[in-house]
């Protein structure tokens, strides 16, 4: 038996045997078996026989008998992967339904790789649906910040953002990248297809395979999430209401908007240019693949009949995991959800309809107070006005 140390890796260490002839050699690492080769011994009256070997076995440098590479390989480390929207890591964490997420995967070429005469290497990502994957030829594959030599490698891919996308980069040797990190950059723009409901997520993962097999997953996951409520008004539509009118800000002041095919998101800084959404006739109002963040949901036009001056203006907050919060407005118009039940927002034809309650009610009839004791200096101003 030999143990062959740290140091001793890569070159030549002489076995004693018996004598000539054929030799059964077994190798272990970690307790783990490699490959069984039978070697034969160096004959003596022909020292200088020459022989071919394997070049895809790592034996073609061998010139003469007695001669064996021993090939037991560390296990692979998974490759590692990163996902970002600008700046902001999102892996853990939530993406808008529109987003593009710049996607890195790291990938070590073992060390063990030089010893070979052609050492395959391939990483296989796979993109969950509701990932549209960029194009192959905008991937970039890097070690050290420099661009890898495209003649080394090729990039295929399968799949769509509907089913799921399967991407791989493929050495024919990565011998000469031996015990460098290749890492590979590209993008992916999240779609409607992650969305289930109001909710959605989207994932990606990456693995390795070499000669030594196949590594374990190195991953990415981000979530999408939205809110509903329900337009609610009086009389007849005391269950649904159709009609209302409602557009929504982020807490950078931009309003959103969302395209009519795609169901991306995006900002626009002006309210004109921000997506209107109206109540059907089941009354309800449904935003869906929103990131966690806090949002203010206001009401441009309360349906014919109902009054203008008490549309509504509430804000709704999403937490990373998911949680929506809604926060009830001064005139107690937003009825927040228990349970299962969803959120209702009431309009109103008068304003006796109002569900008025404690320290709302005393704000709004100080507000009235204050309008008519302003009318009545108004008057005031104009009647001396007449007298002179």
């Amino acid at each position: 038996g030999l143990t062959v140390t740290a140091e001793q890796a890569g070159t030549a260490q002489p076995v004693a045997v018996d004598g000539e002839g054929w030799y059964l050699v077994t190798d272990t690492y970690n307790g783990k078996a490699g490959t069984p080769a039978v070697v034969a011994t160096t004959v003596n009256v022909l020292d200088n026989l020459r022989i071919v070997a394997d070049a895809k076995t790592g034996q073609g440098g061998i010139t003469t008998v007695g001669r064996f590479n021993a090939k037991n390989e560390n296990p692979l480390t998974p490759p590692s992967k990163t996902a970002k929207v600008g700046d902001v890591d999102v892996n853990g964490k939530t993406v808008n339904v529109g987003d593009t997420v710049d996607f890195t995967v790291s990938a070590a070429v073992p060390a063990s790789a030089a010893n070979y005469d052609v050492y395959p290497f391939t990483i296989t990502d796979t993109a969950s649906k509701g990932l549209k994957v960029a194009e192959t030829n905008t991937f970039k594959v890097q070690v050290d910040g420099k661009d890898v030599d495209a003649a080394l490698y090729k990039v295929e891919q399968t799949g769509s953002a509907a089913v799921g996308t399967t991407t791989t980069i493929t050495f024919a040797s990565a011998k000469s990248l031996a015990g460098k990190t290749i890492v590979v950059s590209y993008t992916g723009v999240v779609t409607k297809d992650a969305l289930t409901g109001l909710d959605g997520s989207v994932d990606n993962k990456a693995t390795i395979t070499t000669n030594g097999g196949t590594s374990g997953e190195g991953k990415t996951e981000s979530k999408t999430y939205g809110f509903q409520f329900k337009k609610i008004g009086v009389d007849n539509d005391a269950n649904a209401l159709a009609g209302a009118q409602f557009v929504v800000k982020k807490k950078d002041g931009k309003f959103l908007k969302q395209d009519t095919e795609s169901k991306a998101w995006s900002s626009v800084d002006d309210q004109t240019n921000a997506t209107v959404f109206t109540s059907g006739a089941d009354g309800l109002v449904q935003f869906k693949g929103l990131a966690a963040g806090d949002y203010t949901v206001m009401e441009t036009s309360a349906p014919s009949g109902y009054a203008q001056n008490f549309r509504v203006t509430f804000d709704v907050s999403i937490a990373e995991n998911g949680t929506v919060t809604f926060k009830q407005d001064l005139l107690h118009q937003v009825t927040l959800p228990a349970d299962d039940q969803i959120a209702t927002v009431k309009n109103v034809k008068s304003i006796t309809q109002l569900p008025l309650t404690g320290a709302a009610g005393t704000t709004l009839f100080t507000v009235v107070a204050l309008l008519v004791a302003g009318a009545g200096v108004t008057v005031a101003v104009k009647s001396r006005q007449r007298m002179h």
